[in-house]
Parts: C-alpha cells; sequence; structure tokens
C-alpha cells in the first residue's frame, strides 16, 4: 500500500509517500518540501492573508498531485501551529479541501508532540533515557520527555523561529537588543517547566525538525570540514554548536550563505534557531545534542 502525508507546518509543507508493508517497515518514494512561512505572516499580523493563503492552497494541490502521480493509495494531511492559530486558519483550510481536493486535520500542540515522539523514538535510540526531545518549527516548539517504551510527558508553546523572527528581530545581523529580546521570550517562555523536567531526569536531549538538524549538520562541519548528507541519529557538542551560534550572529544574510552546511532557506531564521537552542540547552543543562530526520 502507498501512503501520502503531508505536515502543513509554519515553515513549510512537506510531502512524503512511501510503500508501506504489512510489518510496519515502509520504503520512502517521493519527498517534497515547499517553504512557505506562513508563520512570519501570523507572527507580524495574526492572520495569512490571501496572497499567501493562493500559495499554500496552490501547493497543497501540486503536492496531492505529485502523490498521485506515484500511485498514492491514501493522503493523510495534517497542519500544525500556523493553521491552528490564524484568524482566517479556518477559511484557509475550508479552500484546501474546496480547491486542492485534500481534507486538512488542524491538529492540537499535544497531539503534535505526541506523534513526533512516536517519530523521535523510531529513528533515535533513546540510550541512556528517559531523553528531553525538542521540536523546533515556525510556530511553535514542542517539548516532550519519554525513553523507548514512549512519552511521559509533552507540551507544546509558541517559540517557532518564524514566529519569534518576526516578531522580534529589527537587524540584520542580530543586534544586542534582538538577542536580549529573543533570549528574555524564550527564558520566560521555558522557565515555568523547568522543575517539572528536572524531575523526570532526562539523560540526553534530543533535537528534531529543519532547523535543528541544519543546527547539527553546521556544527559538524565546523569541526570536521565535511558536510554530511545525511545527520540522523548524530550528536554535536554545546562547544561546536556554540562556535557555530557566534558566526552565525556576527555575519549579515549574505555572509551567512556562506557557512558550510547550512540551508539557504533558513538563511534569515537560523540566528534565531541557534538562540533559542542554546537557551533551552542552558536552562535543561545539557552539553550535547542529538538530532532526529524523522519528525512529524
Amino acid at each position: 500500500m502507498r501512503i501520502g502525508a503531508l505536515d502543513l507546518g509554519s515553515n513549510s509543507f512537506h510531502l512524503l509517500v512511501v510503500e508501506a508493508r504489512p510489518d510496519g517497515t515502509f520504503e520512502p518514494l517521493v519527498r517534497e518540501k515547499v517553504m512557505l512561512r506562513l508563520g512570519d505572516a501570523i507572527g507580524a499580523g495574526g492572520w495569512i492573508g490571501e496572497e499567501l493563503g493562493d500559495r499554500a492552497v496552490e501547493a497543497v494541490r501540486r503536492l496531492r498531485i505529485m502523490a498521485e502521480s506515484v500511485g498514492a493509495d491514501e493522503l493523510t494531511a495534517m497542519a500544525t501551529s500556523a493553521l491552528r492559530e490564524a484568524s482566517d486558519g479556518a477559511w484557509l483550510v475550508e479552500r484546501m479541501e474546496s480547491e486542492a481536493g485534500v481534507r486538512v486535520h488542524v491538529i492540537s500542540g499535544l497531539t503534535e508532540a505526541g506523534l513526533i515522539f512516536r517519530a523521535v523514538r523510531a529513528s533515535v535510540l533513546i540510550d541512556p533515557g528517559p531523553a528531553l526531545a525538542l521540536d523546533l518549527g515556525g510556530g511553535s516548539l514542542e517539548l516532550m520527555v519519554g525513553d523507548r517504551s514512549g512519552m511521559s510527558w509533552a507540551t507544546s508553546v509558541k517559540l517557532g523561529v518564524g514566529r519569534l523572527t518576526a516578531e522580534l528581530v529589527r537587524t540584520d545581523p542580530l543586534s544586542t537588543a534582538d538577542k536580549a529580546r529573543i533570549r528574555k521570550r524564550v527564558e520566560a517562555t521555558l522557565r515555568p517547566f523547568a522543575d517539572v523536567v528536572g524531575e523526570l531526569s532526562p539523560q540526553m536531549l534530543i533535537g528534531s525538525s529543519g532547523t535543528l538538524c541544519n543546527l547539527a549538520c553546521m556544527a559538524d562541519a565546523h569541526r570536521t570540514g565535511v558536510v554530511r548528507d545525511s545527520v540522523n541519529q548524530l550528536t554535536v557538542s554545546l562547544a561546536d554548536l556554540e562556535a557555530v551560534h557566534d558566526q552565525l550572529v556576527s555575519l549579515n544574510s549574505a555572509e551567512r550563505q556562506r557557512l558550510p552546511g547550512l540551508d539557504s532557506r533558513r538563511v534569515d531564521l537560523i540566528a534565531t534557531g541557534s538562540l533559542t537552542l542554546l537557551s533551552a540547552m542552558g536552562m535543561f543543562g545539557f552539553e550535547e545534542l542529538t538530532v532526529s530526520e524523522w519528525a512529524l
């Protein structure tokens, strides 16, 4: 059976089509990503708007056609922070069904966290456990604690890189004031969860989704001089992440483009993402990050 999955996120829309086998394993057939940055618009004004909405509907239509072209028997579409928070999100979801032919399920942050943690457990060895997992998207940050047997705690907070960049960043490169605003927002939002996470005693930190995988790739490239094709299960040190961070916050977007391993589609978000990650690592007391390429 061929199954297509659409993840309609705040930064990008992802399509994955797989050949699913009866034993639960699968073979990827098609992967596609469209960067739309819905979270930027919501962070700036609270809605998506007609022009960006048109692009989103067209992207969903094109991804549906792509899935059908390889014989997908089923297509599941899930939308996260952007479409659940935008004042015009329901209108856009209706358009995706009527104009693009895709029924979209808008899921809660906790449902999103549970699905992400299932993906993390399937792709990364949690040893020693339990682990604190962070999924940094465009509109939200999911925090999950669990081990190989399952998730024991989770929450979702409004700390996505698109949202923070749109709301708090004024200059390129980040000014001292920009950095202070981001750090203050991240620490104030995460501080209420420090005690509960501490009581669960996570032994390792796992990061998922594009921004954290990209930061790990850059940190590894900074240390080794080689840009990896895959970073799944890669572990990088806080020191290497800090070295890359120093570059990211001191260079403008044109200069950042030349940094090894940087995904050019994230050039104006990556510094905010790096500051968010380092703030979280400091608050929760981790010296290493392991990344999962599997997420929602």
